[in-house]
């Protein structure tokens, strides 16, 4: 497994189509309905220098939008797509294209997604927070379970996800990873570091 999808309310995504040597695409069926979307990464393949993975949003046939970068140094992204979203009156398909390329490209083309369309109030940007979060609990948890096979190779056992999944709940309402009190009206989404998997 290298990279995965969560979605509000689906189970994580790890299933993605292979296009060409540098291109994963996953199709997001009525993408309109979708708040924020997280992208993480478990041991993904390690690139050259100056290269990373760009993480790109698409709206129907629209043009792609870089939403985020995974490298060696962040491990996840979560971002609310509403702003992204072209035409909110038609619920097309969308698609996540993760994407091998030079971090200079990858950069300018995130700069320009953010200066076009970043106009995020404190509502979005507090589910960022808790998508992060989520992601970094998630890959925790996978590394957590695993293990060496007979022939030396590491790998996750295949069951895990669902276990994860049917906890996640009661891990994100009861842990402090995910809550902290910051006064007396509301609560505010610790920061955690992505866990580093085992080499």
């Amino acid at each position: 497994m290298s990279f995965g999808v969560l979605l509000p309310g689906k189970p994580p995504i790890t299933e993605f189509e292979v296009r060409g040597d540098s291109q994963l695409t996953l199709c997001i069926p009525e993408v309109t309905s979708v708040t924020h979307v997280t992208v993480f990464a478990i041991q993904p393949p390690p690139l050259p220098d100056g290269y990373t993975y760009g993480i790109y949003l698409q709206q129907g046939h629209n043009l792609w939008v870089c939403i985020g970068l995974i490298h060696a140094g962040c491990h996840s992204i979560s971002v609310a797509i509403g702003k992204y979203m072209v035409d909110k009156q038609i619920n097309y398909t969308g698609y996540i294209h993760i994407t091998i390329a030079t971090t200079e490209d990858c950069m300018r083309a995130l700069e320009d997604a953010r200066s076009k369309y970043d106009i995020k109030d404190r509502g979005h940007q507090l589910l960022d927070q808790i998508g992060e979060a989520l992601a970094n609990d998630l890959v925790k948890y996978l590394v957590s379970y695993e293990g060496i096979d007979y022939n030396g190779d590491q790998y996750i056992p295949s069951g895990v996800l669902d276990k994860w999944t049917e906890t996640y709940h009661q891990r994100v309402s009861t842990s402090s990873r995910f809550w902290r009190p910051l006064d007396s009206s509301c609560l505010c989404v610790s920061h955690q570091t992505s866990p580093q998997p085992h080499q």
